[in-house]
């Protein structure tokens, strides 16, 4: 609902499409929780590459602490797991505009 409003233009139509996945492998969880690890990586260096260059060790610090941070956010998959993706578009108004959203309904198994 809240991605439908966040796209509707005055009385615009908003074409939206719902995927949902099958429950993830093992294998599809590693390989999602892996990617966070890259991605999360990959900004702790960008953050202490500049600083590194006055002081590597607070370079070192401040990309480490910036790494931590941002692999809290990223969420984490498990087996079982299935992702729904929302997709909603409306065209017209000041140009085509577009939103995409997932969500994760974790596994209530035992």
């Amino acid at each position: 609902m809240c991605l439908y409003e966040k796209r509707l233009a005055r009385d615009l139509p908003c074409k939206m499409t719902v995927a949902i996945s099958k429950p993830l492998t093992r294998r599809q969880a590693d390989l999602l929780n892996e990617r966070g690890t890259i991605v999360a990586g990959l900004i702790a260096s960008a953050v202490s590459a500049p600083i590194s260059l006055a002081s590597p060790f607070l370079g070192a610090a401040a990309g480490g602490a910036v790494g931590l941070k941002v692999k809290d956010v990223i969420r984490s998959y498990h087996v079982a797991d299935v992702i729904i993706g929302i997709d909603a578009q409306v065209n017209g108004g000041i140009g085509p505009q577009r939103s995409l959203s997932a969500m994760v309904r974790k596994f209530q198994g035992g």
